[in-house]
């Protein structure tokens, strides 16, 4: 029997089984719920005051515990490829490491804020933000996810707007819990938590998470392109958290760590895909912090943060870059560190409350080095100082409107000033209307800044350093509306359209004298713009309490500068529309769910696919997850998760909008399969 049959007739003697048993059965919890109730769960990070996520007057979405657990989410990646408005191309390139994240055609490796529990785990220091299965989400309690520009609060790189990681603190969860799983390409990845009670105040929450496989065998599936080639995609990582609550005091220590072969994305004629061709990368943060409340208006809290963000010296490939010269062994180098003191204040009485709060940062960067290659190097050190206040309103109970600031002064460059207000609008039950707009801004990683490559022979040219680069900066302008029209349906609508400006670009500059040899120069400049427009509708219908239906359909559209700097071309860097279609049924015991997406604008490589190179107008894939519930004393539950079930083979359009240059036969997986036991106790 073929394995695809194998696997076919396995998912559909599931599938029958879990239906089979599924009819009849409810979620006694849900039951007298409506799903603006189940949906309207507080959060914190987007305005810095806790509230239900649905009275927020800027544009968010969470997902809870519980919706992380019903659609098999096993890492962020996971929930980000779900949400209206993003666009997810897998095995990708270089720092922007296995999968590159776009939010609204904004690239969020580099331009979007990720936090666990309120505090930064993107790169101070403005590396990009790598995706490497390293970010379990076994001890989730909730993710945030804030849309447009949160610089008013959190100041460099909250561009596209913020995604927030919010760990266990309820007790009632059992305190232990743990999830296995292995499947194709010889996958195997575990994650555990577990808590620990310390006295009759302190508990200590732990939490580990392992990733290892192969990936796609890109031999088989890309014959004609990667056939000729030893490929070796694997990829593994690690993690490790640890929070301390002890009363007012929260202490907590997060490590990282990913490893994944470097060459996946470009053509592999010009990199070394072997197994000895790797990016090791380890992020180490230490946090501490304080909250004091009183019996009136007043609250405060205060923290301390160090952050370690290192590309080990262990990692290293070949290339031949652009064609001009071939480089052995080459090892790529960077290390950022900062240490960060905030303190903030809250006031709040009746319908108005007030935030106001300042920072100091001290940074230390090692920009991306060539340590082979003899251009020099270099060791920076700046510092930060940021202060920004925000006042909301709620005069009446159908209108909330906040307003804020936030003023940034970096030793490396002038002054930022970023403002941001909002207006919520609830005329009728079920019925929200919200407008923001606010500006934001990328503080210029010294790994641009700095960054240098190159060929010293005549007639070739060299990429120098550029101490002067200035931030990008962008301005957004959103509206949207959020209606209930039942107690079992939802519908999401909202536009945005944002203008950035100063966007970094090789600019050429003409010859220049290297060690007696004349070479062409360029360097990172802010010679570029882009304006990005697009809007996104989301629906939800519930289905008795034991099913529903989901979906959401996003329009992006735009330009940006042309590559030569003469005009402008149509904004490429994610499809011009995208589709995801859900549909999901649980039971007391059993749950299954089924999602297809689609693509326009994808264009399939001409010599790696059956599709030889035809551009596709739609193209869908269709992922499935399913799990039964044992009749054991413990939550335990087995289950399967297929990939790509109809096995499509096709490569999306990658375009890197930080460094302005196209990848549109970047391979995507096929079909994987994987097994899983996990249980609460």
């Amino acid at each position: 029997m073929r394995p695809a049959t194998s696997i076919a007739m396995m998912v559909a003697g599931l599938l029958l089984g879990l239906f089979s048993r599924a009819a009849g059965q409810t979620d006694e919890d849900l039951l007298g719920l409506s799903l603006e109730e189940i949906l309207n769960i507080p959060v914190t990070s987007v305005s810095k005051t806790e509230k239900p996520v649905l009275e927020n007057a800027v544009m968010a979405m969470v997902v809870s515990r519980e919706e992380i657990r019903e659609a098999g989410y096993r890492d962020l990646l996971d929930i980000l490829r779900d949400l209206p408005g993003v666009y997810v191309v897998d095995l990708t390139s270089s720092e922007h490491a296995a999968s590159e994240v776009l939010i609204r055609g904004i690239e969020a490796n580099t331009k979007m804020l990720f936090l666990l529990d309120g505090q930064r785990i993107s790169a101070p220091t403005g590396e990009p933000f790598t995706f490497l299965r390293n970010i379990p989400l076994v001890s989730v309690r909730q993710v945030e996810v804030t849309y447009g520009p949160a610089a008013s609060l959190y100041g460099a790189d909250a561009i596209g707007g913020i995604v927030n990681i919010v760990t266990e603190t309820n007790e009632d969860t059992a305190p232990t819990e743990v999830w296995f799983g292995t499947g194709t390409s010889q996958t195997y990845e575990a994650q555990a938590r577990h808590r620990v009670q310390l006295g009759d105040k302190a508990t200590l929450h732990l939490t580990g998470g392992f990733f290892s496989s192969q990936q796609e065998d890109l031999g088989d599936a890309y014959p004609k392109t990667f056939g000729e080639f030893e490929v070796d995609p694997s990829l593994q990582s690690h993690s490790l958290h640890a929070k301390l609550e002890a009363g007012a005091l929260e202490a907590s220590y997060l490590r990282l760590f990913g490893s994944r072969n470097n060459g996946i994305g470009f053509q592999p004629s010009l990199y070394d895909y072997s197994g000895n061709s790797t990016w090791d990368l380890v992020t180490d943060i230490y946090t501490a912090g304080w909250r004091h409340e009183t019996d009136g208006a007043w609250s405060g809290r205060a923290a301390v943060e160090h952050y370690r963000n290192e590309l080990e010296p262990t990692s290293t490939y070949s290339y031949d870059f652009s064609g001009s010269q071939e480089f052995e062994d080459h090892s790529f180098y960077w290390k950022g560190e900062s240490t960060h003191l905030s303190s903030e204040v809250q006031w709040q009485r009746g319908p108005v409350t007030w935030l106001s709060g300042g920072l100091m940062e001290w940074f230390q960067s090692i920009p991306k080095t060539d340590v082979d290659y003899p251009l020099g190097s270099y060791d920076i050190h700046y510092r930060n100082v940021g202060a920004f206040s925000q006042i909301e309103a709620t005069p009446t109970s159908w209108f909330h409107a906040t307003a804020g600031v936030r003023f940034d002064n970096d030793s490396r460059f002038d002054e930022q000033w970023n403002p941001r207000v909002a207006a919520l609008i609830h005329p009728m039950s079920g019925l929200r209307l919200h407008a923001s707009w606010g500006t934001a801004y990328l503080a210029p990683a010294p790994h641009k800044m700095y960054e240098r490559w190159g060929v010293i022979e005549e007639g070739e040219y060299v990429h120098l350093p550029n101490p002067e680069l200035a931030p990008e900066v962008s301005e957004t302008f959103q509206l949207g509306v959020d209606w209930f029209p039942s107690d079992r349906s939802r519908l999401v609508l909202s536009g945005f359209r944002t203008v950035a400006e100063d966007l970094w670009r090789i600019e050429f500059r003409g010859p220049i004298e290297i060690d007696g040899v004349n070479v062409v120069h360029q360097t990172n400049a802010n010679v570029a713009e882009s304006t990005i427009q697009g809007a996104h509708v989301s629906g939800t219908y519930n289905v008795w309490n034991r099913g529903s239906f989901f979906g959401h359909y996003t329009l992006t559209d735009g330009t940006q500068t042309a590559a030569d700097g003469e005009g402008t071309v149509d904004l490429n860097h994610m499809p011009r529309q995208s589709y995801l279609l859900g549909a999901e049924w649980s039971g007391h015991r059993n749950l299954i769910r089924l999602v297809a997406r689609g693509f326009d604008h994808v264009v399939s490589n001409e010599a790696n696919t059956e599709l030889a190179g035809a551009k596709l107008d739609g193209v869908w894939t269709t992922d499935l997850f399913a799990e039964r519930r044992l009749g054991t004393g413990w939550d335990v539950r087995v289950g399967v998760d297929v990939r790509n079930v109809f096995d499509k083979s096709y490569s999306k359009i990658s375009k890197f909008d930080e460094f302005f240059f196209s990848l549109p036969t970047t391979p995507q997986p096929r079909r994987s399969v994987s097994v899983f036991l996990r249980g609460s106790f």
